[in-house]
This record gives C-alpha cells, structure tokens and sequence, in this order.
C-alpha cells in the first residue's frame, strides 16, 4: 500500500511520538526496509555489474505531471523516482542496464552488487545517482553533524570513487545517528498491532466513524470518476448547485447516521470535501490501477508500446500512451496516461513517452513492439520517433495502425477516381442542406410518413479522419432516398428563395446515375466497413489481421464481373423506382468531337474531357470498374505482407494459415528477436508430434492465441517457440485503444471543465477506461494509503 502514497506537506519528524504518529503506526502495512529489491522490478538480468557499458539513453527530466512532490525532509532538487515518505523504504530498482558514463578511458555505471553492501542505498533512475535513505528521512536537524548533500539532496554518481565514498559514509557520526534512528522506526512499525490493543474503545469508536465517513467519500468519488460525470459544482456553498461529489455524499447521509453526522458536525477543514483532497483520492485510485498494470506487465516479461496525439478542447496536445501484453493467456491492451506534449518534434515526443513509461515503472528496454499512426513526425523511417525509439531498444518492431491504413485507402479511392469524388461532394452537400433546422424539421416529418415502421435516421458528415463514416453516410442516404426526395419537392414550394434555389440544385443532382453510385458504393464500403469494425477490436492479433485483409481483398476481386454489375443495376433500379426517380440515363447534350489537329489519329489518352455517365457501359467502364481496382490496388499495396519479413513470422504460427510452423518464414522473425535458429528447428519438429496426438484426441487448435495456451505448460521445453508466439500476440494492430482514450477524454474535459488540471483529467479519464479495475479496489487500501500520506489529520483514520 505504501507505494501509492504521497508525501506529506506538513512532515513530522520521526521522533515524535505524539497521538497522530502514533496511530499511525498502528496499521499492520509494514514494509520490509531491509529488501535489497523493488518489488515491482523483475530481477531476471544479472549481467550487468557496472563494468564498460555503453550509455542507455539521454538524460531526461522528470515529468512534473506524473512525479511525487518531495517530503518534507527532502530537497526540492531530489529525484522523484525515489522514496519520498519514511513508510517507503529504500527504491533500490534492477534493471536490465544500467546509465554508463565516461570515467577517464572507461565508462562506468552503478553496481547492483552495492545494494547487498549497504541496506541504506538506493538508486534514481532519472538522474542516474544513489542516495542515503536514512539520512534523507531520519537525519537529526538540531545537531552540527556534517550534511553530505550528496547522498541527500544532489545524489551520488562519481562510480570510479564509489567504494571509498560508501564506506567514508557509512562510518560516518551522522550516517550512524540516522541508521539508529531508522531501526527505532522500523520496531515501532513492527509493534504497531501491540499499542493498537491498548487503545481506549472510545478512540477504536472514533476511528471507526472516521473511517465510514471517509468511505462514502471513497465511494462517491469513484462513482463519479468510473461514470464520467463532472465532480464540482461552479461554486459549492449552501446556497448554489454544490457539484455531484457533494450532493452524492449528502444523498448517502440520508442512509447512513454517521456520514450525516459527520457532514453536519465536523469542522469545515474536516470534512475532507475540498477539491485538494478529491485530486488526493482520485491520485491514489489512480496509482493503484497503473501498478496493476504494471505488475502484470512485468510478468508478462515484454510489451508493445501505443501511442497518439490529439489536441483536447483547451487546445492542448495530449499524448496518450497505451500497453499491449499478454496476461493469463490473454491479450491486454491498457491506456496509462494523458501527457501534454512540450513540443510535437520527434525528440520531443519521444521523451514525453520514455517519461511516462519510466513514471508507471515499466522499463521501455523490453519494448518489442510500437504502433503508431502514419503521421510524419512518428513514422518517419529516418528522423521519426519510431526510429529514434528503435536506435534506443532495436528490438522495438514498428507497426503502422490497420485501421489508419484502410481508411487511407477509402480515401485514397474517393479522391482519385473523379466520378467517386464528385459522387461524395453531393453526399456532403445533402448533410449541409438537411442540417437547417427547417429542413430537417421536414426530412423527419417525411420519414415518420413514408416508413412508420423503420426507425429515424441522420445524415451523417463525412470525414477523412474518421474510420468508415463513408458507409455510415451513404446507409442513411439509402435507408431515406424517398423521404429525401420529398424533402427537395417540399422545399421548392418555400418562399425562402436561398432553401428554394438549393433544393432545386440538389434535386437536378439526385439522378439515376447518382443511385447507381449509391448502390455500388454502400456494398464495397460495407465489406470495407466489416473489416475496419474488426481491426478496432482490442485483442485481435496481428496474424488475424492479415488473414481479414486478404480475405477482404479477395471478396473484392470476386465484385468485378458482370453478374456483381447487373445486381447492381437492380439495386438502383428498385431504389430509384422507390424515391420516384426516373430510371432513364440523360443523354449527353453536346457530341464530344475530336480536336481538329488529331483526325487521322488512334486517341487512347483523356483530351482534357472526362467522358460522361448517360449510359450503362459508360458508368461501367468509368465508374464501376475503376472503383474496384484502385481499392484491391490500394489494399495490396498498404498490406502488403511482403513489405515487412519479420511480420511474415506471425502468419507462420496462425495454425489456420498455410504457411503454418514454416521455418524459412519464422527465421526472419525468430534473428530479429533474437532466438537461436537449431533450437528452434528443433523445437517445431518437437512440437509437430504434440499437434499430431492432440488431433488423435479430438482437440483442435484454430488460433495463435490458442496454439499459445496449448503449449505454456511445455512453456520450458519449447522456450524459443513460446517466446515467439508471446511476441505474436504482443505486436499491436491498431491505435484503437488510444483513439477510444481521446474518445473519454473528450467526456471528461468538456467546455464547462476545460480549466481543470492535467493530471487529473489523466487520473480520471484512465478511472473511467479501467471502471471494472477502478471499482475493485478495496476502498480500505484506499483509506490507508491516504491517512499514511499524512501525520497530522483533522480526523484519526488510524
């Protein structure tokens, strides 16, 4: 519990023993200040031990969104990802490298041998230097001991003198003072249960009171955050709308006497109501959801980086960054943090990212994969922050989002083929015009008459960011093609001459050529849509992907043959029939005559006049056809499994594909990961047998994931394979889960909350994502993370 604490702002010093730090001691969370690891770091590297290593990374700062402020017995200028409360204990962190810097000729890094040495260390990752715990925590201000600010405040990084400074130290009068001082805290914590059993029963009362008070507090803060509702009223006095924390807790107070009491009776500063103690509560939630996460990743042991930007409503740049691992036999994609961009440069970016990796204390060195969408700045093959992020951890994949690959393809196809571009120029135009509120008083009025029995629906407006709107727009185009027309009729028999003039135009427009269009591209765009809908899933994998894709390419290329065309024609012929739509095609008003100067001549290259639609072979070749290829053209070309031949590797452990357990398709995959080539021949013909018995018993396996369950019990015969297939699962499709962050975000800071903080718009969007996560945690573990925060409280929780 104690790591999700933070710092108090009115410190007591470790020698008082009055009530409050009393009672504070008296909860049984004892933490074992003698470990030499951090729980939350999986020790499974030993081969760096501070010899000739080269440097990791840059130096970074931290980020002062997700960083703890300091105790009260720290410097400002101490590092954060260290501890900040005595309750702590030392964060002795194992990595799997450590910074290295350059000592003369040599270059020299921190030794996690040293933790072993001295129970007092402890290390900061950020600024790559070591502390004294006990002297920052327990050092006697009143006595002229000589302070070594560089095991207190600045921190300690000279590793060619490392030995001799630890051992001058460690002897030192006031190192000694400390160290005394910290065992007498650490007995004290111990026997905490012992003086609990001396209490008086009016003080247990107290705190038990206190304590159901502060869980309805509790309550009503996670209710509000998991369900995206705004928390404070404009002003929260007697008189005034008092915001929904407030008037929740008092809806509870008529239930329960004691929380009605409380908000009756205590003091204002005791009430523990003020917006402070909210960002308090909702902080600690907060906390406990990412080190979940972060647990869980760490035994997944690898992970793949998501992230994206977009601007909010106060026109900030927010970076969302999400995870991608496998749990339990199951894919996980979770979001971690909002972070306001400083700068929207690849090195900018780039550190935003490693920061708040490092500040949710996941290591970015086990990054296998990235994700991003295809924006330049994040892209880029020679400058962008995939590339600088795989000079960093090589082994970082990068993956550009599915769904932002197909929806270029829409686009592409809309913008290149012109009868489809104009064709979506008209779908736009007739959103603009039934948008008016006359008008679409009327197009709702004509839908209830001519389908009573249907349900009402919207044009919608297209975009070119958004995935699949096109299928959306033109479906509601379809689905009210005669309540459209009679909308047109109605509006040209208004006096409004600017509605009257616009609804003429768009009637001359809605012709039978315009319905053929209709028809062709609501059925390509909905097999496109199936597809996009399925790429968003959270927990697709990467070879599932592939097979989707190809599978949709192969459906469209089934579409360009004359039975598809005719069926087509029907279509349109029907739905025109239905809206009162002349079914007859416009014959061309003027012959097209060739340029004088190339009579005599074959013309097979466009003259500068497309040719027009009036006939069913004219909308055939120029349209229909057309259409068709440039999206199988399109599809092929952006999913091309041929681009990437690590990615060829997933395909090869999709027991469905044909390619199945190939070895010449896994060894790209298996040197890029580094995997040994004879292990793993050996290991796929090992692995062939247990797939030929299981078939024999009636078991089928169908799916990477499930080929992936199958073996984890064999997990330590087939290391090589398992590794491979956990990697298979690890690699992202999409940026979905970041997209449907900014989708909360939007929720959770509106105009009314556009002033709210960073960090806890952060915490409360990652509450709502994670509702099922937020609602599990124990509202006690709550209640004592925040009364350990702090000494001095106007009501005893402990």
């Amino acid at each position: 519990m104690d790591k999700y604490l933070i710092p108090p702002k009115r410190p007591r010093l470790s020698t008082e023993t009055d009530d409050a730090a009393t009672s504070t001691i008296e909860k049984d969370h004892a933490t074992d200040f003698n470990s030499s690891e951090d729980p939350r770091v999986e020790d499974d590297c030993d081969e760096h031990r501070g010899e000739q290593v080269p440097a990791l990374c840059e130096e970074t700062r931290p980020d002062p969104l997700l960083s703890v402020p300091g105790s009260g017995t720290n410097n400002d200028s101490t590092s954060s990802d260290i501890s900040q409360t005595p309750h702590e204990g030392p964060r002795r962190p194992i990595l799997v490298k450590y910074r290295a810097k350059k000592c003369g000729i040599q270059m020299r890094s921190f030794n996690r041998r040293w933790y072993e040495q001295y129970s007092w260390l402890e290390y900061s990752a950020d600024k790559d230097s070591v502390f004294c715990f006990a002297c920052r925590h327990f050092a006697h201000p009143g006595r002229q001991f000589r302070k070594e600010t560089a095991f207190t405040q600045d921190g300690f990084s000279t590793w060619v003198k490392a030995t001799q400074s630890f051992h001058t130290h460690n002897v030192s009068a006031g190192h000694k003072y400390a160290m005394d001082a910290w065992s007498e805290f650490k007995l004290r914590k111990e026997s905490g249960s012992k003086i609990s059993n001396a209490l008086s029963e009016g003080h247990s009362k107290t705190v038990r009171e206190n304590r159901e008070y502060m869980r309805a507090v509790v309550e009503a803060l996670r209710y509000t955050a998991c369900q995206t509702i705004a928390q404070r009223g404009h002003r929260e006095s007697e008189t005034s709308n008092r915001g929904n924390f407030i008037e929740l807790l008092h809806v509870i107070g008529k239930f329960d006497k004691t929380v009605e009491s409380k908000i009756a009776n205590n003091p204002k500063n005791a009430k523990y109501t003020h917006h402070d103690i909210q960002d308090e509560l909702v902080d600690i939630m907060a906390n406990m959801v990412r080190e979940q996460i972060s647990r869980e990743l760490q035994e997944a042991g690898i992970f793949a980086l998501i992230v994206d930007e977009s601007k909010d409503v106060s026109k900030k740049e927010q970076v969302s960054v999400a995870v991608r691992y496998v749990h339990n036999d199951e894919i996980w994609e979770e979001f971690l943090h909002f972070t306001p961009a400083d700068g929207l440069d690849a090195n900018s970016l780039l550190t935003t990212i490693k920061q708040t990796l490092s500040k949710c204390n996941i290591d970015h060195n086990r990054c296998i994969g990235q994700c991003y969408d295809g924006a330049a700045v994040m892209s880029g093959c020679n400058n962008g922050v995939q590339e600088k992020f795989r000079q960093e951890v090589p082994q970082a994949l990068y993956v550009h989002c599915h769904a932002h690959r197909l929806n270029l393809v829409l686009v592409d196809c809309v913008n290149n083929v012109e009868p489809a571009g104009e064709f979506f120029e008209i779908v736009q135009m007739l959103h603009n015009f039934f948008s008016g509120s006359v008008v679409h008083s009327i197009f709702m009025k004509k839908q209830k008459e001519l389908q009573a029995a249907d349900k009402l629906f919207e044009l919608k407006k297209l975009s070119e960011t958004r995935w699949a709107c096109q299928y959306s727009a033109l479906l509601a185009i379809q689905k009210t093609l005669p309540a459209i027309c009679a909308s047109l009729d109605d509006m040209m028999q208004q006096p409004n001459a600017r509605r009257k003039t616009e609804a003429r135009s768009l009637k001359g427009l809605i012709d039978f050529q315009f319905v053929v269009q209709l028809a062709l591209f609501e059925d390509l765009f909905r097999t496109t849509k199936f597809l996009s809908d399925h790429l968003q899933s959270p927990d697709l994998q990467l070879a599932s992907a592939t097979d989707l894709v190809e599978s949709t390419i192969a459906s469209l290329s089934e579409k360009a043959n004359e039975k598809f065309w005719h069926d087509i024609w029907d279509k349109a012929q029907t739905l025109s029939t239905k809206a009162g739509i002349f079914t007859e095609m416009r014959p061309e008003r003027r012959h097209v005559q060739t340029a004088g100067k190339l009579e005599g001549f074959v013309v097979e290259a466009p003259t500068g006049r497309r040719p027009a639609l009036n006939s069913p072979d004219a909308i055939r070749h120029n349209c229909f056809y057309p259409v068709i290829d440039r999206l199988v053209s399109e599809l092929k070309r952006r999913f091309s499994p041929e681009a990437c031949g690590v990615l060829q590797g997933t395909s090869a452990l999709n027991p469905k594909h044909q390619s199945f357990l190939q070895m010449d398709l896994l060894l790209p995959m298996a040197q890029h990961y580094g995997e040994s080539k004879d292990n793993l021949s050996a290991e796929l013909h090992q692995v062939q047998r247990i797939l030929d018995q299981k078939r024999q018993n009636g078991q089928t396996v169908n799916t990477t994931q499930e080929f992936f369950s199958l073996l984890h019990p064999y997990k330590d015969a087939f290391i090589d394979l398992h590794r491979l297939l956990c990697i298979s699962l690890t690699l992202p499709v999409t940026s979905a889960t970041c997209e449907r962050s900014f989708s909360c975000l939007r929720r959770v800071k509106t105009y009314l909350r556009s002033k709210s903080g960073d960090s806890r718009n952060s915490n409360l969007a990652l509450l709502s994502i994670n509702a099922e996560r937020a609602r599990a945690l124990d509202e006690q573990d709550i209640i004592d993370a925040f009364a350990l925060n702090h000494n001095n409280r106007r009501i005893i929780l402990l």
